[in-house]
């Protein structure tokens, strides 16, 4: 049988210390004082509020079409310090933005131009590449998404933030050096302010094109930055060599993070180095550690999330008081909820076979087991109270955490659970109490899981996706374990999304969900029921429709 306890449990805190700098910081976020006129080809790049350098790669590409305006707006949004992207030369001398030297990756252009294998960018003019849509390969919600140009960009990007331009293959593109200048040089008001203030980068893995094609005319102010990747380290003579014309390098994660020589070398000389693409918060620490100046990732509102509360360099201790947790434990799974300072749930551990021995599959990389909701942006997310009343039955198979507060917002919600010994049930009613500050974008809970694969009753193992409606049951799993959320129907007031993040194994519900949000009237809203369950058996379709049906039942 199931028990419900408070029990007394060491929770883990943040002390404070001092944060361990950097050797170069100084250099990494003063502004550049002098003027247009004086300024020498740059080691610096822009200001920072935090330690460590954002750049959105390829914009933020976890969140939208990689690449695309749109990508790059909220990269700006999510406060990168740098938004990067790849670019390209058209067949009448466009620079467009595109990861790879072929369109068929990231656009429909098989369908609209399906005799011009292999689809190289150098193949079709600009006005041809105008007509593909971006979007929908990622998402349908974004069809209609064009490939930008490299004028677009800096226009919509402007002095918001600086800039990565990342060649790539520059020797398949003849006068693509002339043509970048040439394009900074044609938006207006743009290149002396971005030049004084260190905001243009220019990266290639070719670095002969770098320093023999490029630096020769590129304007004094912009950082040359030479980039190694996967697998190849480079020597200590290559880093002498390389410091003589900048001081900026960006390589892969691994290769200095299991290479201690190259490593010291890199501090040795006094580089400013940058790692990609780092989408986990747990190598984001590492990145920070090994004294990385910059981290390209594909989502900068978690980066940025990490230094605005101070994460970056803290020792992590136990806190002097105890909290008090709530925990149901049978012998089929035990739950541990917390609810000071905030609400979520902190564990949640199944054994299917009734033994007792509980495999725990948080993971707490994204935003936590628990209900959320975005105003104004998708990400981060509003932070969670304390419920103002914890009610449960007698027999300990009901709670009820009510009034829990979205702080900052006339929002709270009242989360409910009923647990029986093989699964358990739980749902949530939304209460908006007053006009919000900024539209809604999102609102849903989420589960944070360790386990591998992810999916639904579409897809058993998705990659990066969203299901739209809501999926009638989902669930995460490996060889030896499915855990299910099954969906009671229509028990939430709307069922717009089911969001898989692959690089998180992070699964978000989410009855209101738009981009660029919408108004959230005042009133009550019933936020869906799910029944949550665990089968020793490795995607176990089975028993996901199962444990619906008996929800629905």
């Amino acid at each position: 049988m199931g028990s419900l306890a408070v029990s007394r449990t060491l929770r883990r805190g943040i002390a404070v210390v001092l944060a361990v700098v950097v050797a170069t910081a100084a250099a990494l976020f003063a502004a550049a004082s002098a003027s247009p006129d004086e300024v020498q080809h740059t080691k610096k790049p822009a200001d920072s509020s935090g330690e460590m350098l954002i750049a959105a790669h390829r914009g933020a590409s976890g969140m939208a079409p990689s690449n695309t305006l749109t990508a790059f707006s909220l990269g700006i949004k999510q406060k990168a310090d740098f938004i990067e992207f790849d670019l390209h030369l058209t067949a009448d001398d466009e620079i467009v933005l595109v990861h790879d030297t072929v369109l068929d990756t990231t656009t429909n252009v098989r369908e609209l131009f399906p005799d011009r294998a292999p689809w190289r960018v150098r193949d079709f003019t600009l006005d041809e590449i105008k007509q593909l849509d971006a979007g929908s390969p990622f998402n349908p919600r974004f069809t209609g998404e064009e490939v930008p140009t490299l004028r677009e960009a800096i226009e919509l990007i402007n002095h918001r933030a600086g800039v990565q331009l990342d060649v790539k293959s520059p020797h398949l593109y003849p006068g693509i050096s002339e043509r970048i200048i040439e394009e900074l040089e044609a938006v207006p008001g743009y290149l002396p302010g971005a030049l004084k203030r260190g905001l243009i980068q220019v990266l290639a893995f070719d670095r002969e094109w770098l320093t023999e094609d490029f630096m020769p005319i590129a304007p004094d102010g912009i950082t040359f930055v030479p980039m190694w990747g996967a697998g190849n380290i480079p020597s200590r003579e290559a880093l002498e060599e390389t410091a003589e014309y900048t001081d900026w390098m960006i390589t892969a994660f691994d290769n200095v993070a299991n290479n201690p020589r190259l490593h010291d070398d890199l501090h040795d000389l006094g580089f400013n180095f940058g790692l990609y693409t780092l989408n986990d918060a747990g190598r984001m620490y590492d990145a920070y550690d090994l004294g990385a100046a910059a981290v390209a990732t594909d989502y900068p509102d978690m980066l940025r999330e990490m230094i605005d509360h101070g994460l970056l360099g803290l020792e992590f201790e136990p806190p002097e008081d105890d909290a008090e947790d709530i925990v149901f434990e049978s012998s089929h799974y035990r739950l541990v909820l917390s609810t000071s300072p905030d609400t979520r749930i902190v564990n949640l551990g199944f054994d299917p076979s009734g033994q007792g021995q509980h495999r725990e599959i948080l993971n707490h990389t994204t935003r936590g087991t628990v209900p959320f909701v975005g105003v104004g942006q998708f990400s981060p997310v509003l932070p969670i109270g304390e419920p103002a009343e914890i009610v449960q039955s007698d027999d300990g198979r009901e709670l009820s955490l009510l009034g829990i507060p979205m702080l900052g917002e006339p929002i709270e919600v009242d989360w409910e659970f009923r647990f029986e010994d093989e699964w358990f049930d739980h749902e949530m009613t939304w209460h908006v109490n007053g006009e919000t500050s900024e539209p809604v974008y999102q609102v849903g809970w989420g589960l944070d899981t360790g386990l591998p694969r992810i999916g639904d009753n579409e897809i058993l193992d998705r990659e990066r996706s969203h299901a739209m409606p809501m999926s009638d049951w989902t669930v995460a799993w490996d060889d030896n374990l499915t855990v299910v959320a099954a969906y009671q129907d229509g028990s939430a007031w709307a069922d717009d999304d089911v969001f898989f993040s692959t690089a998180h194994n992070f699964i978000a519900w989410t009855p209101h969900w738009e981009s660029g949000g919408r108004d959230w009237p005042a009133g009550e809203y019933d936020g869906g029921k799910w029944r949550i369950g665990a089968s020793g058996t490795g995607g176990d379709e089975e028993y996901a429709t199962q444990l619906h049906a008996e929800l629905n039942g």
